[in-house]
């Protein structure tokens, strides 16, 4: 156990950089003696989430020291949002347990470990007291003497420390600067203009070399003529991207210095071919931005709340047809912000009454049977016209006999003659019923002996019908007793 404890503080002695700055190691537990998760796993300043977060990463990176997982991917290993992902992440970054370096907008993320002054504690287990049961002894792998004479224990790597360039022979001496933790911001896949790489066609080549898993071609990488050609064929690092994939297709070895990539891409971008593929592109993206952009811009006003009368009209615009009226004025009726998505989703869902076909009210007043309807749209007609509306309605109608059989008559949709006895002068005594219609309606015949018939029918009454002519005056047409309506009621009770 003493061998360990000393294997493992040489271990660190090695990550910490002289000035206090943190370096890169390797989280493996066969390279550094223990299991750093069980470590961050007891702290109790970090959540559950970044604890599992870090533990995730740890194992996808497996022995390599790094890993590249997209956020889509960690989310679903962790069964947790890739907003809810980013946001541990940052937390990492911040501790710092991890840092992250970018090879382009379009590449994904390369995650290293950070040696954090935790690992120094006596808490630090060795891999022999880990819960897998693997028992590691480090003492052959480190010689705890000087710091001059640390072993390294990650000799594996050296081959992918010549594919980067990294001249020391040990992979966990690599160092990065750490940003602040009170002023670094986390950045993802989309990195904002203030964290925008320098140099992003260096990184693009550095990435090349790392995803076709050749060796690092001999002299200084040419990104800076690279740039300047991308920049005069007014060529992106999409393009450059593009011609990377299908260079590396068309080798029949894998490039040993860098000029014959140089070489290559020259010939690429003097050929005409070269230019029209890059301008039909340049065009395609731009529509396509364009595009986006109106789409995103019609999702924004058509998920923001407005005023209920121009939500309305986008949604009758979007959909095409008019809404329901009673929806339109409930709407209105209550008049807070809604968006028009809201609208078109309640138009959609909306059906029709079947027992009032959304006028609000059943039955009729000729019965005093007029009611309103239990549905949507007897609800707004009690807030339109009142509570007490069936009753006034009712009482309306009855009121004379000439609003009855005016009434009487629309109900069996004869619509003319209803509007013309509205017009008309009615006198009726109990048994006799005289009508004198204006003169134009008595020369176009509007009301007719049928017509009142089926009137009279309609209410059960039993009349002897009298319809004056052109030119009859009341009292001409017959010499009875007419006296009017109220009067014969009267002498009838």
């Amino acid at each position: 156990m003493a061998t360990n404890r000393s294997a493992m503080t040489s271990v660190a002695e090695t990550h910490r950089a002289v000035n206090g700055n943190l370096r890169t190691f390797n989280p493996y537990r066969g390279a550094c003696g223990f299991y750093p998760p069980d470590v961050v796993g007891r702290r109790r300043d970090l959540t559950d989430g970044q604890k599992r977060l870090y533990e995730r990463l740890v194992r996808r990176a497996g022995d390599n020291g790094a890993c590249f997982p997209s956020f889509k991917l960690l989310a679903f290993d962790l069964g947790k949002s890739e907003r809810q992902v980013k946001s541990d992440m940052a937390a990492l970054e911040r501790y710092p347990l991890i840092t992250h370096v970018r090879y382009g907008r379009r590449l994904a993320n390369s995650y290293q470990f950070l040696w954090h002054p935790i690992f120094d504690s006596r808490d630090v287990q060795p891999t022999a007291l880990h819960p897998d049961g693997e028992v590691q002894d480090t003492s052959g792998d480190v010689q705890s003497t000087a710091l001059g004479d640390v072993q390294s224990t990650a000799h594996e790597f050296s081959h992918k420390n010549s594919v980067h360039g990294i001249e020391s022979s040990s992979a966990i001496e690599m160092e990065l600067t750490v940003p602040d933790p009170l002023t670094a911001e986390f950045v993802d896949d989309d990195p904002s203009p203030q964290r925008e790489t320098q140099n992003p066609v260096h990184e693009c080549l550095l990435a090349f070399v790392s995803a076709s898993g050749i060796s690092m071609p001999r002299g200084k990488v040419p990104d800076q003529e690279i740039a300047g050609i991308l920049q005069g064929i007014s060529a992106t690092e999409a393009d450059l991207v593009n011609f990377l994939k299908a260079y590396s297709e068309r080798w029949n070895a894998a490039p040993v210095t860098w000029k014959h990539v140089l070489s290559s891409l020259q010939h690429w971008a003097s050929d005409p071919k070269t230019l029209d593929t890059i301008r039909s592109l340049a065009t395609l993206r731009m529509a396509a931005e364009q595009d986006e952009r109106e789409k995103l811009e019609i999702e924004r006003v058509w998920s923001t709340p407005t005023s209920p009368e121009a939500a309305i009209t986008m949604a009758e615009q979007s959909r095409g047809r008019a809404i329901s009226d009673m929806l339109r004025r409930q709407l209105c009726r209550v008049g807070e912000p809604v968006s028009p998505a809201e609208v078109s989703a309640r138009a959609q869902s909306w059906r029709r009454c079947r027992e009032c076909g959304d006028s609000g009210s059943v039955g009729n007043p000729i019965d005093r049977t007029l009611r309103f309807c239990e549905c949507y749209a007897g609800i707004e007609a009690r807030y339109r016209d009142g509570a007490d509306w069936p009753e006034r309605r009712t009482a309306e109608v009855h009121s004379d006999a000439r609003s009855l059989l005016a009434e009487a008559m629309e109900d069996l949709r004869l619509m003319f003659s209803a509007d013309a006895m509205r017009l008309s002068e009615i006198f009726d005594d109990g048994e006799r019923l005289e009508i004198y219609p204006r003169p134009e309606d008595v020369r176009l015949k509007t009301i007719s002996q049928s017509d009142v018939a089926r009137a009279l029918d309609r209410v059960r009454w039993k009349r002897t019908v009298s319809i004056a002519g052109e030119g009859m005056r009341r009292g001409v047409m017959a010499e009875s007793n007419v006296i009017p309506l109220d009067t014969a009621r009267a002498a009838t009770a």
